[in-house]
């Protein structure tokens, strides 16, 4: 914000895996990401960006896999869009 108060700008932080935006990786998050792979939806932008954990710029069963795998003690360690 300015010196007034007027927004300038906004950020949106993306955790990949984290689709209903609660900023921890659970298994709703892989469940949301299944359902999207049949025809389900995921609402917004970052979420939907989110979802996407292997960067292949589709969301898949391999990103429900992933998110899955995460929450038994695994990890998404890699940005996949980092170039």
């Amino acid at each position: 914000k300015d010196e007034n108060g007027n927004e300038i700008t906004t950020y949106t932080l993306i955790i990949f895996g984290d689709v209903n935006g609660d900023g921890t990786v659970t298994a709703t998050d892989a469940n949301i990401i299944a359902n999207a792979t049949v025809g389900g939806t995921i609402d917004g932008d970052a979420y939907n960006y989110a979802a996407d954990t292997n960067g292949d710029a589709a969301v898949t069963a391999t990103d429900a896999n992933i998110v899955t795998n995460t929450t038994v003690g695994g990890e998404i360690t890699v940005n996949p869009y980092e170039k």
